[in-house]
């Protein structure tokens, strides 16, 4: 099989290998202790001590496919979302202790339905999934976005006809943001819109408008103050939406256009971590991480080392280092300090 060559940036400080697949989605715990990788097929995760750069522990299941997994605010539990295949479902949350790696609960409707991404609420109370399914006797899949109570393991909150699982909490849990498809009658859709819900209140908020055409959002992250959302599209184009006012302040745009999977805000807001893939009609290109600053708009330095699309970005707790997880079943780790350096010398 031919893989292609990527020089390694000299901010590459470790690459975690072992996975036997591509590394779709990674978190970090709040504590910066634990990373957690994990690969669609077969659900199996990995949990990494981070000091140590060392396996801490796999954890495996027979309970399906994932794509999303996500850390408690204190950093006890881990999230993960399952998916499987065919007529019969029964996908749901595994909820897994991180201490002990084991297994702890599992939340799943009477009639399961697959889980495509979650994410934690900021007080760990609830975890919001986007969830599909196909009712008995339909053909058409059906979509919406639970927000499962983790104590009393049910439902508080659904939203049916979602169409599109990105999905964000405001860091002061007030928010919800949801990625959509706007459809159209004549070629099934026309674009994408950020719609927000004000969990408070239990009523929609006016959406933000995306303004490119003929697109679709695939990643959205707030920044760690609240105001800015920044959301990303497969065109290279990362809008940064100020969440008050309801429009775009900036575009950040990759070069070639390269297809955006995954942002990260450093935890300070300065600087935002863009996942960058191939560029449009060319496939199995290396991914390369763009580091942006936030505030000037202007692009600070590019990561080059991973081999295949980088599908996740993230920040420890302390900005020191910045986690990549990508097709070429690796995960690497840089140390943006001097970068972060170098724009605040500027």
């Amino acid at each position: 099989m031919f893989v292609p060559e990527a020089k390694e940036s000299a901010q590459l400080r470790a690459t975690l290998r072992g996975h036997d697949q591509g590394v779709y989605s990674l978190a970090i715990s709040p504590d910066g202790q634990t990373l957690a990788a994990g690969q669609v097929l077969g659900g199996e995760i990995k949990l990494w001590n981070l000091p140590t750069c060392t396996l801490r522990a796999t954890l495996q299941s027979n309970l399906g496919n994932s794509y999303g997994l996500a850390f408690a605010p204190d950093g006890k539990t881990l999230a993960v979302g399952y998916w499987t295949e065919g007529k019969k479902l029964s996908g749901g949350i595994g909820l897994w202790d991180v201490a002990s790696g084991q297994q702890r609960d599992f939340l799943q409707h009477e009639r399961p339905r697959n889980i495509v991404r979650l994410v934690f609420s900021p007080n760990g109370r609830f975890v919001a999934a986007y969830e599909r399914w196909v009712e008995e006797n339909k053909k058409e899949h059906q979509a919406a976005i639970s927000l499962w109570d983790v104590a009393s393991r049910k439902v508080e909150t659904e939203i049916l006809g979602e169409t599109s699982g990105l999905l964000a909490f405001s860091p002061d849990g007030r928010l919800l943001a949801r990625g959509a498809y706007i459809p159209d009658e004549q070629t099934q859709y026309r674009g994408s819109e950020v719609k927000l819900r004000d969990l408070t209140q239990a009523k929609e908020l006016p959406a933000l408008v995306v303004p490119v055409r003929d697109t679709r959002i695939f990643a959205l992250k707030f920044s760690p103050d609240g105001r800015t959302l920044a959301g990303s599209d497969f065109q290279g184009n990362v809008f940064l939406w100020d969440v008050t006012k309801g429009t775009v302040r900036a575009t950040l745009r990759q070069e070639n256009n390269r297809f955006v999977w995954s942002l990260a805000f450093s935890p300070d807001g300065k600087a935002l971590a863009v996942a960058a893939g191939d560029r449009p009609a060319k496939d199995h290109e290396p991914g390369v991480i763009n580091l942006w600053d936030v505030g000037a708009g202007q692009l600070l330095a590019t990561l080059t080392g991973h081999t295949a699309q980088i599908t996740s970005v993230a920040f420890t707790p302390d900005g020191r280092l910045l986690a990549s997880g990508s097709g070429d079943k690796t995960v690497r780790l840089w140390d943006v300090t001097s970068i972060q350096v170098a724009r605040e010398s500027k």
